[in-house]
């Protein structure tokens, strides 16, 4: 399945294996799917529950949910670290600052660094923070960052109703009352379009997050 499959490391691959009469794919998606793991490389396997026919047109509607589910732009790698361990409920603490706490999920996280090194050509010290897990929230992290910065800023790919916003909100409001900025869809309708126009569109990119930052800081 290697040659016939895009191997480039910076593409998330979704690979779908046809489970057909006459065209059985369990074979070469086993085959795709071990090819990416030895090359230390993500893939997504995606096998049909039911027999299709050859001849058959139509993708079958467990296969779409999958694809549907899967798709999305590829992303930086953040957590490449060999000492990197995955824990549910636990932040991760990605740079340290005095100024103001930048706390980011899912693909704002590398915006949200990239705003960090900008408004540190300005002079603001930010601090970064991955919370990947909502539910458990990180809250000692959170709190502790928030008393020595100050401000804090949330960063979401998410309506700022009932996300990761409004959790840092309940939990600063709880224990350490701090100023709080929330980044991310304003309640609006969402729209299509590529992944890149629409997150640069919603001021979720690295310079989205950093204009909203120096203006909330200044």
């Amino acid at each position: 399945g290697a040659e016939t499959m895009d191997m480039d490391p910076m593409t998330i691959k979704g690979v779908w294996g046809f489970n057909g009469t006459e065209r059985p794919g369990a074979v070469y998606l086993a085959s795709v799917l071990a090819t990416h793991a030895q090359k230390g490389l993500p893939a997504f396997g995606i096998y049909g529950h039911d027999v299709c026919e050859a001849s058959d047109t139509e993708i079958p509607e467990d296969v779409k949910e999958k694809l549907l589910r899967f798709g999305r732009a590829a992303v930086p790698v953040i957590n490449d670290r060999p000492d990197y361990k995955f824990e549910i409920g636990k932040g991760v603490l990605l740079k340290e600052g005095n100024d103001v706490t930048i706390v980011a999920s899912g693909i704002t996280v590398a915006s949200a660094l990239e705003a960090a090194e900008m408004l540190a050509a300005d002079g603001i010290s930010a601090e970064v923070i991955n919370i990947h897990t909502i539910k458990p929230l990180d809250k000692d992290l959170i709190i502790a960052s928030a008393k020595k910065t100050g401000k804090v800023v949330t960063a979401e790919e998410h309506s700022i109703i009932g996300g990761l916003g409004s959790a840092v909100c309940d939990c600063l409001s709880e224990n350490h009352p701090t100023p709080v900025m929330k980044i991310g869809m304003q309640d609006v309708f969402g729209e299509s379009g590529t992944a890149a126009a629409l997150v640069e569109k919603y001021g979720l990119d690295g310079k989205g997050i950093y204009a909203k930052v120096k203006e909330f800081v200044s």
